[in-house]
């Protein structure tokens, strides 16, 4: 979706991948890192974000994923776009990675 009232954001982070523990399970820390690069004027740079990914085995060919974020998008943006953003993110991202490694 674009709207051009909105400005665009960018955002900088930092992975850190959790060793497996005992039953397989693999988390994924997201952490924000917004002063590692010097910032775009053009853009909003986000500033608050910590999420998690976690990902459980379930068998062989199946398994749980598990996704919690927080953030803030900056400046000022209608929540109904926010809110838009936030539900639809997760799932696209997935979708896209699932047709990356067939």
């Amino acid at each position: 979706m674009s709207a051009p009232f909105i400005k665009n954001r960018d955002i900088v982070t930092k992975y850190t991948i959790l060793p497996a523990d005992e039953k397989g399970v693999i988390i994924l820390k997201v952490d924000n890192a917004f002063d590692f690069i010097p910032e775009d004027e053009k853009c909003v740079r986000i500033k608050k974000i910590n999420a998690i990914w976690k990902f459980t085995p379930i068998s062989n060919s199946k398994t749980e994923i598990y996704h919690q974020a927080l953030t803030d998008p900056g400046g000022s943006i209608p929540k109904a776009f926010v809110n838009m953003a936030i539900a639809d993110a997760p799932f696209s991202m997935l979708t896209k990675l699932k047709e990356l490694f067939k």
